[in-house]
């Protein structure tokens, strides 16, 4: 069983950083800008829009709770200016995401043998 932190690792912050992008871009933010506020390469934006990077983003990103506090913290990356208030935003999104459990669902969906887990919350 993958441990919760693996699962935002390798399904949890791709899909932040990449809904991220697609509300930047939203916003009329090109790829270079958005780079740049997000702290990744020209390459890295172009992988999550052209759905090399992150293909597997799940529905709870879709949701509109979650969809809500991406473009929450899209306004305040635009505003800042600040790569690092990038970085605090996808943590505080990470948070959001484990505090309403929203994690279990993506590890549910990604490993079937998860259905019956009560590791985070027990």
């Amino acid at each position: 069983m993958e441990l919760p932190q693996e699962i935002e690792l390798w399904y949890v912050i791709p899909a932040i950083r990449k809904a991220l992008v697609f509300e930047l871009k939203k916003q009329g933010l090109k790829q270079k800008e958005i780079a740049s506020l997000l702290g990744l390469t020209a390459s890295a934006i172009s992988q999550y829009v052209k759905d090399k990077r992150a293909s597997f983003c799940c529905d709870a990103f879709k949701a509109p709770v979650v969809a809500s506090e991406v473009h929450a913290s899209a306004a305040k990356i635009i505003n800042t200016k600040d790569p690092d208030t990038a970085t605090k935003e996808v943590n505080r999104i990470c948070r959001f995401i484990r505090d309403n459990k929203i994690i279990c669902d993506i590890h549910r969906k990604h490993n079937p043998k998860a259905e019956t887990c009560k590791v985070c919350y027990e």
